[in-house]
């Protein structure tokens, strides 16, 4: 979810985000996570977005994205 419009990011410096977004989510729509993946990347973080066709619930395909993420940029 996007935070307060005026809230202002501090440069990321490729700092290593994953954000899992559902295609069919009630609470959050599209736009709202596009924005979101938006701001980070104007903040120069390294960010990946991860669509799944479920709602707002956490996957057995966003858990392992994350986790190849994870093992890529953190590990």
């Amino acid at each position: 979810m996007t935070p307060y419009e005026k809230t202002v990011f501090p440069k990321m410096n490729d700092f290593p985000l994953f954000i899992s977004a559902g295609r069919n989510d009630p609470i959050v729509d599209r736009q709202d996570t596009l924005n979101l993946h938006k701001l980070y990347e104007k903040s120069n973080a390294l960010v990946e977005l991860y669509w799944h066709d479920s709602g707002h619930q956490l996957t057995n395909g966003a858990i392992k994205a994350a986790t190849e993420f994870y093992n890529t940029h953190i590990k």
